[in-house]
């Protein structure tokens, strides 16, 4: 990932889009793209279930179970050099410099909740899904935006289902053999037709 010494915050990046006009579009876009365009990979994870065990249990008690496991799986992520950009309503937003890394980050996660579902009742239990994608992005220091970052949203929180891992082929391509990666399907987002593998772990 691009070193963040020099990049625009949400303020910053903002302000500087206010003054873009037609006439001076070419070199704010330029500015932008100098200071904060980055190749990152995106991890989306979403809660799995979270409107049925609400009503089941509460929301007091699913926000509770979700912030225990949010305690325990975020560390998982960073140590695999992950960067922890958002952790909004039940949704974890994930920056890695590369697919390989996002994918052990991801299986980490998947794993570590397996296990410590297995030894609960439901009302206890906490599972996710997740979303990879890759690509160039607008990298800010506490935001990022893009199509890609719109896909992977749309594959975490829309596609992915209950314990999953679903790639993009964009991430499929990078990372090779070195995952048992099985092609699942193809879906149109955003009027792009977008290949969807999962992740068997």
């Amino acid at each position: 990932m691009a070193q963040a010494k020099g990049r625009l915050s949400s303020k910053a990046f903002f302000d500087v889009l206010r003054t873009r006009t037609p006439k001076n579009a070419s070199r704010v876009d330029r500015e932008i793209e100098v200071r904060s365009i980055d190749d990152v990979t995106v991890v989306m994870v979403d809660s799995s279930g979270f409107s049925r065990k609400s009503h089941e249990y509460g929301i007091i008690q699913f926000l509770a179970v979700m912030t225990q496991c949010y305690d325990k799986i975020i560390p998982l992520l960073e140590k695999r050099s992950g960067v922890c950009l958002s952790r909004n309503a039940d949704n974890i937003v994930a920056l890695f410099d590369d697919p390989a890394s996002a994918i052990r980050g991801a299986i980490d996660m998947q794993r570590w909740l397996l296990r410590r579902n297995a030894k609960l009742p439901d009302k206890e239990q906490y599972s996710v899904c997740i979303g990879i994608n890759c690509g160039p992005v607008i990298r800010l220091k506490d935001n990022v935006y893009g199509d890609m970052v719109n896909i992977g949203a749309k594959v975490g929180e829309d596609l992915a289902a209950k314990d999953q891992i679903l790639v993009t082929g964009a991430v499929a391509d990078r990372v090779g053999g070195l995952f048992d990666i099985r092609y699942d399907r193809s879906v149109e987002i955003g009027k792009q037709l977008v290949a969807l593998h999962e992740v068997r772990y």
